[in-house]
Parts: structure tokens; C-alpha cells; sequence
């Protein structure tokens, strides 16, 4: 079944809705920025990077990379604004232009009905 994304006009609409996901610590944990495009009302982009002050190891060798989230409506099942999910692996990316790409992309395929949630990931119907 198709998944069911949430609407959002801007992003700090998002941010509201899931203060505990852009919190200042985690926010600071992950060394995260949150870019003000919304796609498709639900695709956004974030960025992080592993030289914060909490990262021991360094898998990007400092460098910032970046992730596509999805923010979806709440199932039947639970209450609250829904959950953020990651479009493929976290810091996919190496650049904003790249994420901006698929972010866009991906923004047409879950408004055509073509992405559905597959456990706890995001799939193009096969």
C-alpha cells in the first residue's frame, strides 16, 4: 500500500510537529542543519556532520553529508503528528545538490502513489 505523507507548508510547520527529532541536543549531537524547502509537502532535507562535539569516530571524515527525510501522516495504530522516516541511508549525499535532486524526485513519486513503506523503510512499488 502506498504510504500516506503528511502536508506541510514550510518547514518550520515540520519542526513544530516533531520537537523532540529537531531538538537542540540532538541537533547538536548529530552537528545537524535543516534546509527551508519542503517538497511535495512532506520531503525535506537535512545535513549532518561527524565532526560534533559527541562523534568519536569519524565514518565522513568531517565532512558534512546529507539525508532526504519523509515525514508521514500517523497510522490508525498511534497517536501524534506521525513519524520522520530516511529515504535510503542516512548522509546518502555528498552534496546538497544531490539531495535536492532526489528530494524533488522522490516528492513526485510519493504524490503519483509510488512509494510504500516496507517495515521501517521506504520502497519505489515494484
Amino acid at each position: 500500500m502506498s504510504i500516506v505523507p503528511a502536508q506541510a507548508k514550510c518547514i518550520d510547520e515540520i519542526i513544530r510537529l516533531f520537537p523532540t527529532f529537531f531538538s537542540p541536543s540532538s541537533m547538536k549531537f548529530f552537528n545537524s542543519k535543516v534546509y527551508n524547502e519542503v517538497y511535495g509537502g512532506c520531503v525535506f532535507i537535512t545535513s549532518e556532520k561527524d565532526s560534533g562535539p559527541y562523534q568519536s569516530r569519524r565514518a565522513w571524515d568531517g565532512k558534512r553529508r546529507y539525508t532526504v527525510r519523509v515525514m508521514l501522516n500517523p497510522s490508525k495504530l498511534s497517536s501524534g503528528p506521525g513519524r520522520i522516516m530516511t529515504w535510503g541511508n542516512f548522509g546518502d549525499y555528498a552534496t546538497l545538490r544531490q539531495a535536492r535532486r532526489q528530494a524533488k524526485w522522490l516528492a513526485g513519486e510519493i504524490l503519483s502513489g509510488n512509494v510504500i513503506q516496507d517495515g521501517y523503510e521506504l520502497a519505489i512499488k515494484a
